[in-house]
C-alpha cells in the first residue's frame, strides 16, 4: 500500500493523473489504450529494472528524460524504490552507447553546475569590455592557454582561457555571445545539465592537454563544436541571417566545419590540437549514432540486393 501510494504521489506531481487512469500505448501503433487519454500522458508500469541500475531504463522505449518537472536522478530513485516506470509517451528514446554518462549523471546529476554557458558568456563580456576600456593591461594575453607559462606558475590559464571572447567587434561579440548562450542553452535544456557540463568541461580539459603537448590552445574551436552539436540535434532550425535571410542551422554549421577543416589542413600544431579536442567531444556524442546510421545504411542495401 505504501508503494503504491508512494507511486501515486509522484505520477500525480508530474501528471495531475492518477496512474490507475492511465493506459499504455498500442506497441506497434504508439496509440492510447485509452481513446480519452492523450498518448503523451505519463504512466506507470510494471518494474524493468532492478534498484540503482540504469541499464534497463537506458534500453526502455521511450524517454523519460523528457520530464521536465523530475530531475533524472530523482525520477530513476523513484523507479527504483517503486517498482514502476515512469514513460512520456511522445517522446521515442533513441538506441545509446552512452550508458556510462547516464550513469554518471544519476549519481552526480545534483551536482552539476546549470546555466554554464551563461557565465561563459559574461566572463566574456567581462574581458571584452576591460581590454575595450583598459587596453594597456592585456587581460587577453594574461589569461591565454600558454604551456611555458603554465610551468612557470600562472595555472590560472588552465581555466581562464575560456573566457577569451572571440570577437574584437562590440557589435560582433553582442551577437556571438547571445548566439552560443542560446546554442548552449538549447543543449543544456535537451541534454541536461549534466551531460552539458561533461562536454563543455570535458572538451576543455582536453584542450588544455592538447595544449600542454604542442604549446597553446584557444576556446574558439570548442565553442564552434556546439553548435556542430546543435545542428546534428535540431538540422531544420531555421536563423535569420543578418536578420532578414532564414537559413537552417545544418547550412549554418558549415560555416562552422570549414574553419576546421582548414585549421587541420594549413593550422599549426596548437591550433590542430584544439580542433582534435573538439572533434573527439562531437565523436563521444554523436559517433555512436553515425557509425549506427552506415551500419543500417549498409544492412538495408544488402537487403534490397538480396
Amino acid at each position: 500500500m505504501s508503494e503504491q501510494s508512494g507511486l501515486c504521489s509522484d505520477v500525480v506531481r508530474v501528471t495531475g493523473v492518477e496512474p490507475a487512469r492511465i493506459a499504455p500505448p498500442d506497441p506497434k501503433s504508439g496509440a492510447s489504450a485509452n481513446s480519452a487519454i492523450p498518448a503523451n500522458r505519463v504512466y506507470g508500469e510494471e518494474p524493468a529494472c532492478e534498484a540503482r541500475n540504469l541499464s534497463g531504463i537506458s534500453r526502455m522505449p521511450y524517454n523519460i528524460l523528457k520530464l521536465k518537472t523530475m530531475s533524472i536522478a530523482d525520477l530513476v530513485e523513484s523507479h527504483c524504490k517503486n517498482g514502476y516506470t515512469y514513460i512520456n509517451t511522445q517522446f521515442p528514446l533513441k538506441e545509446t552507447n552512452m550508458n556510462w554518462l547516464y550513469r554518471l549523471d544519476y549519481k552526480y546529476g545534483r551536482r552539476a553546475l546549470p546555466n554554464l554557458m551563461l557565465y561563459i558568456v559574461i566572463g566574456q563580456f567581462v574581458v571584452f569590455a576591460v581590454n575595450l576600456f583598459y587596453p594597456a593591461l592585456g587581460l587577453s594575453s594574461l589569461i591565454a592557454l600558454n604551456r611555458d607559462i603554465i610551468f612557470q606558475g600562472q595555472v590560472w590559464r588552465i581555466v581562464t582561457f575560456l573566457f577569451e571572447p572571440m570577437n574584437s567587434s562590440p557589435l560582433w561579440i553582442l551577437i556571438s555571445m547571445y548566439f552560443y548562450w542560446f546554442i548552449g542553452s538549447s543543449l543544456e535544456n535537451e541534454w541536461g545539465s549534466f551531460k552539458f557540463d561533461f562536454y563543455y568541461l570535458a572538451g576543455a580539459f582536453m584542450t588544455v592537454v592538447f595544449a600542454l603537448i604542442t604549446g597553446s590552445g584557444i576556446n574558439m574551436y570548442l565553442n564552434l563544436s556546439l553548435f556542430v552539436a546543435f545542428a546534428i540535434l535540431w538540422p531544420d532550425q531555421e536563423f535569420l541571417v543578418f536578420f532578414v535571410i532564414p537559413v537552417k542551422a545544418k547550412y549554418l554549421a558549415l560555416l562552422d566545419v570549414i574553419p576546421m577543416i582548414l585549421g587541420l589542413v594549413t593550422g599549426s600544431w596548437s591550433v590542430r590540437g584544439s580542433i582534435f579536442a573538439s572533434v573527439i567531444m562531437l565523436f563521444i556524442f554523436f559517433g555512436g549514432d553515425f557509425l549506427r546510421r552506415i551500419k543500417n545504411q549498409r544492412a538495408y542495401q544488402q537487403t534490397r540486393r538480396n
